[in-house]
């Protein structure tokens, strides 16, 4: 009787595993399970040699030509290790006598952000389509992170003809990797090819070129930065939202007054906005 494997996953890791299974026992039956539209793919092309011509055949590695049965666009649902069984979300049931889970993990999205919206939480294959499609002569993107996922994709793009622009809070490219010189040297190179990268800027002069339009959004490094001129320019009215939660959570931009407290003097602007605001987010309403 042949050996059952099932492996949950469709990255690098559970194709390197399924074509090691399948030397190790010719005979068996080896089941590959991957939530995403794509066979397994070498994910650095999406980032290096796809945006300089490189083939999207040549991405894809072949598990399916090695015996392995893939499964794409099949997410599992659940487990049953008793039963030696595993459901995928069609209610479809896959019986197995080994089980790997190899599921990788997924990009942060910001809260508040529509799934379909301008900003592309770089992952997949399907993520690289979609920003390839949004890249060209006319274009601008910005790139959030100065690592090396983030500093290939400034490249590629701006390659592609893309106005880039790039946020990120360290002081240059790949600065805390890379001795100080060598990361001041690949930023002025990122520039030199057109590629925006701004800073880093110091706080007493950001806020007021912010204020002046220059920017549309600051990014400060911690909250007492950024609450010091958000006060100045908007007290009463400005909120404070707490991102990366899988809930909303906002609160008003101050503290809480106990020296005014019971007196009827506090205003109430900041926390109706933040109470409009938390509505708003709640509805998928990023606007």
């Amino acid at each position: 009787m042949s050996h059952r494997y099932v492996l949950v996953g469709g990255g690098m890791a559970a194709d390197a595993a399924a074509k090691a299974i399948r030397a190790a026992d010719p005979q068996g039956a080896v089941t590959l399970v991957t939530a995403e539209p794509d066979a397994p793919y070498r994910r650095p092309h999406l980032s290096k040699a796809l945006w300089s011509g490189g083939a999207e055949a040549k991405a894809f590695l072949g598990t399916a030509g090695h015996g392995v049965e893939v499964m794409t666009g099949r997410a599992v649902t659940g487990i049953d290790t008793r039963a030696h069984r595993v459901t995928l979300e069609d209610g479809q049931a896959l019986e197995y006598d080994q089980l790997l889970i190899a599921a990788g993990a997924r990009a942060r999205r910001l809260p508040g952000l529509p799934e379909e919206g301008p900003v592309v939480a770089y992952r997949s294959f399907a993520d690289y389509r979609l920003a390839r499609s949004r890249a060209g002569e006319g274009r601008r993107t910005l790139v959030v992170g100065g690592g090396f996922v983030g500093a290939e994709l400034a490249a590629g793009l701006a390659a592609a003809g893309t106005a880039v622009h790039m946020a990120f809070p360290e002081t240059g490219l790949g600065a805390g990797r890379f001795p100080a010189g060598l990361a001041e040297a690949l930023t002025e190179r990122y520039r030199a090819r057109g590629v925006d990268v701004q800073g880093p800027i110091p706080g007493d002069t950001v806020f007021v070129r912010a204020a002046r339009g220059e920017f549309d959004c600051v990014l400060a490094a911690y909250h007492d930065q950024g609450l010091i001129p958000v006060k100045l320019l908007a007290f009463g009215s400005a909120v404070n939202v707490t991102l990366g939660l899988p809930i909303v959570r906002t609160s008003v931009d101050h503290g809480t007054a106990f020296d005014i407290a019971g007196q009827g003097k506090a205003d109430a602007g900041s926390m109706i906005e933040a109470v409009r605001l938390a509505a708003r987010l709640a509805r998928g309403d990023s606007e």
